[in-house]
């Protein structure tokens, strides 16, 4: 992933959180039903709410008590393809991590923590970023496909190629994923403060099969706890 340039957005953009995941992926080898309020990593980490979602892993808003900070947690699917993957990348992560800081470095997420966090579903991977904004791709979203102006285009633009260059010139790794998707913007100050008080004011998303009422004991999904829930209540 690749961080950019602040931008100048409402709290709302950055967490409005996506469409919910299959809650036939809640399973074991599958992702981690996580319950706001959740602990892990010894009660180092809190789960305050949902930001997002993909094949590997779901994304979360969350305390970190010993940085006295909000942080984001990624948390791997629990099967050995997506734990191999998940080592693979916190390797590379890890190395871009003690690279020698320079203006291309700047640009780049950068791993604070990672751990392995035990579920009802396995051992799950878990990874710990700094709190970034929207991605490239909702921006251009919201311009209805129009597209950025132009000016914010070639900043964005260098931006990404300097982050680019120091992979390559001094890690020796190759992005194979570059996209839309993978390009957030940075947050000034008040933003991050903004998402705090959001959080604390609205009942976030739980994960999909929180919110289907899944029973973490035994592994079934309940029938009821999504009755007259909206997607974001």
């Amino acid at each position: 992933m690749y961080k950019n340039f602040d931008i100048s957005m409402s709290s709302d953009c950055f967490l409005g959180w996506s469409e919910e995941e299959d809650t036939k992926d809640y399973r074991r080898g599958g992702y981690h039903p996580v319950v706001l309020g959740e602990k892990c990593s010894g009660g180092r980490y809190c789960f305050l709410g949902k930001l997002g979602w993909g094949h590997f892993s779901t994304v979360w808003f969350a305390w970190d008590e010993h940085g006295r900070q909000p942080v984001v947690l990624k948390v791997q699917k629990s099967a050995a393809r997506y734990t191999e993957a998940a080592k693979d990348e916190i390797k590379l992560l890890r190395a871009v991590r003690e690279s020698v800081p320079c203006a291309g470095r700047d640009h780049l997420v950068l791993l604070q923590d990672h751990f392995i966090h035990r579920g009802v579903h396995g051992l799950h991977h878990v990874m710990a970023f700094e709190v970034l904004g929207p991605t490239l791709l909702s921006l251009v979203k919201q311009t209805g496909y129009a597209g950025l102006p132009i000016a914010v285009v070639r900043r964005l633009a260098r931006c990404v190629l300097l982050a680019l260059s120091h992979l390559h010139e001094q890690l020796s790794i190759i992005h194979t994923d570059l996209k839309p998707e993978n390009v957030l913007c940075a947050l000034r100050p008040g933003q991050l403060e903004a998402m705090l008080k959001h959080v604390h004011a609205v009942k976030p998303p739980l994960s999909a099969a929180a919110a289907a009422g899944y029973d973490f004991d035994s592994g079934r999904q309940g029938k009821s706890g999504t009755d007259g829930l909206s997607k974001n209540q």
